[in-house]
């Protein structure tokens, strides 16, 4: 992560994590802020590096491995009318897209 490039394995703390996720989060003069994903992905990335430097016995510990991860908010589901649910197998399922038997492959409930 290049928000931690410039410290050594064995200086990095719990502390240093959490300014990295507040970095990704808030963003500097010269990066935006990352998007929920991202900063997922990253924090997964960086524990399991750590966990595998433990492993190798580069570092006695895991600094990551305290600190909270970002939990991205759930998002609500969205769900088609009816009317736009009947508009949507006739002109988004195209034949390409049949799964074996002439099936489509998404299917639509209305309830």
């Amino acid at each position: 992560m290049p928000i931690l490039g410039g410290l050594k394995l064995h200086k990095l703390r719990p502390m240093h994590v959490e300014q990295c996720y507040a970095t990704m989060r808030d963003g500097t003069a010269d990066r935006k802020p990352a998007g929920a994903d991202t900063r997922k992905s990253a924090g997964g990335v960086l524990s399991t590096a750590l966990k595998r430097a433990v492993e190798l016995r580069l570092i006695p510990y895991n600094p990551a491995a305290d600190v909270k991860k970002h939990r991205p908010k759930a998002r609500e589901m969205a769900f088609m009318t009816q009317p736009q649910a009947k508009r949507f197998p006739g002109r988004a399922v195209q034949p390409e897209l049949r799964a074996v038997r002439g099936r489509p492959r998404h299917r639509c409930a209305t309830g």
